[in-house]
């Protein structure tokens, strides 16, 4: 039995640790909107029912939650943290789901779940963006919690709260169907060993699942279908699963940090050949099986990060678990060695959040601005670019809102005026490219003026060069 003034201060430090993860989303959302925030926004601007939300975007971009709060924002500018809001809302309630389930286990378990997903760098970063992964985050540990409680007891109350958790986890994000995944094999398991008949098992696991299946369909029917992925480049299953590892389990591109990070990855995927129920099932499907699958059956062959979220979640889970135990272990160097391992991962992760704070995802608003204040007197700037696509679209959005200043106009390269644009934007998605100092192109030479910075996974940095 622990002490009352044990839980006490567990509970304490755990709404200081909510609290301190509301403030550092926050202030990763303070920066500019790059191009996939502003995609989205500019997609929904030109609906004119929520309705089509579902019916008529089609795009991987469109994560219908999110989605419906920015259509319901409306036209007009509201500032990025506005935009950002409720995604930041879900990554803070993400972090006491995440202390909700360590409760379960010991007191001690409740502020290392909470300590390890406030400080994430995967879980920040995708947090505090006007996106649908915080909600994703929430529903997927929302819906583990639930299915731990279904696998106990037989409960209307959790049967409908779990169904909801699936309908509205399909909602924030289609990779959610990777937990869905997980969960359907692990419930699907315990419900079959306590049948009693086979109308019992069916009629039970359609009552957790049926909603969320039938959503499934109907949102394929209606979008899924017509889904045209796209703004990537093309990177293999292997290699995003490598930088999901680099980027989104630490947020540090250190060699030797990777190697480790796989060695403790490998540690935790090991553990699970420890547990005596059919729960293993449900991290081996969610983290290994459900990912690469999803992949090839969505046809996406542009692999990026993100979509290694859920298995970042829920490796976050068993590295919380094992923690919180060796924490409260009688051996002393068990104690010292999961305090030191715990340091380290969230002082590596609050490092890459402090990068993501201090760069923002581009400073795009600022280098427009510099050029104009770079070009007094003169009533129309032209700019080029390297990627017409990804330039076009951020220099579209934020050229009317800025100062008094000459307007801007981006033409793309088959459209270059006769002498060449006066600037041109060369964009750079790796944190140190090797750029030239000049540009020379078959009308014109340019010079590097000026570079802005922005931190990895979202937005680019822009090197900035004027014609001379």
């Amino acid at each position: 039995m622990v002490p009352a003034h044990r839980f006490s201060r567990a509970n304490l430090l755990t709404v200081l640790i909510v609290v301190g993860a509301c403030l550092w989303r926050c202030a990763a959302a303070n920066n500019d909107l790059w191009l996939d925030e502003i995609w989205s926004l500019r997609a929904v601007m030109e609906l004119t029912s929520p309705w089509q939300v579902f019916t008529a975007i089609h795009s991987d971009n469109n994560h219908y939650l999110n989605s419906l709060w920015l259509y319901w924002l409306g036209d007009g500018w509201r500032g990025s943290l506005i935009y950002r809001s409720v995604p930041v809302f879900w990554g803070t309630l993400t972090v006491v789901a995440a202390a909700w389930l360590g409760a379960r286990e010991s007191s001690t378990g409740r502020w290392v779940y909470a300590l390890l997903f406030a400080s994430s760098f995967g879980l920040v970063q995708y947090s505090s963006e006007a996106r649908g992964y915080g909600s994703l985050f929430f529903f997927c540990l929302l819906s583990y919690g639930l299915a731990s409680t279904a696998t106990a007891r037989r409960d209307l109350k959790t049967c409908v709260g779990f169904s909801l958790s699936l309908m509205l986890g399909m909602l924030s994000h289609p990779c959610f169907v990777q937990a869905a995944a997980g969960l359907g094999v692990w419930l699907g398991l315990e419900f079959w060993k306590r049948r009693q008949g086979w109308r019992d098992f069916f009629l039970r696991l359609g009552a957790y699942f049926g909603p969320a299946l039938a959503l499934i369909v109907a949102l394929w029917w209606v979008d899924l279908r017509h889904l045209h992925p796209g703004g990537a480049n093309r990177l293999g299953v292997l290699l995003g699963a490598h930088d999901a590892l680099r980027w989104l389990w630490t947020g540090l591109d250190w060699p030797a940090v990777t190697w480790l990070s796989g060695l403790l990855v490998g540690a935790l995927l090991l553990s699970l050949l420890q547990y005596k129920s059919r729960e293993c099932w449900f991290f081996l499907v969610s983290i290994l099986v459900a990912p690469p699958a999803f992949l090839a059956l969505a046809r996406i062959d542009f692999v990026h990060p993100r979509y290694f979220l859920v298995s970042v979640i829920f490796l976050l889970v068993l590295l919380a678990r094992q923690l919180s135990r060796q924490l409260e272990s009688a051996h002393r160097i068990r104690r010292w060695g999961a305090a030191c391992l715990l340091f380290l991962f969230v002082a590596a992760n609050l490092s890459a959040g402090f990068r993501l704070i201090r760069l923002g995802r581009g400073d795009y608003r600022e280098a427009l601005q510099w050029i104009c204040d770079q070009s007094p007197g003169r009533r129309a700037v032209s700019l080029g670019g390297d990627n017409d696509f990804r330039n076009s679209v951020v220099v579209d959005f934020y050229a009317g809102r800025l100062k008094t200043s000459p307007s801007l106009r981006y033409f793309r390269q088959s459209e270059w005026p006769s002498g060449g644009p006066d600037w041109l934007l060369i964009h750079a998605l790796q944190p140190e490219p090797q750029v030239p100092p000049r540009v020379l192109t078959p009308t014109a030479s340019y010079a590097i003026r000026r570079r802005f910075y922005a931190a990895p996974l979202s937005g680019w940095q822009w090197f900035v060069y004027q014609k001379e």
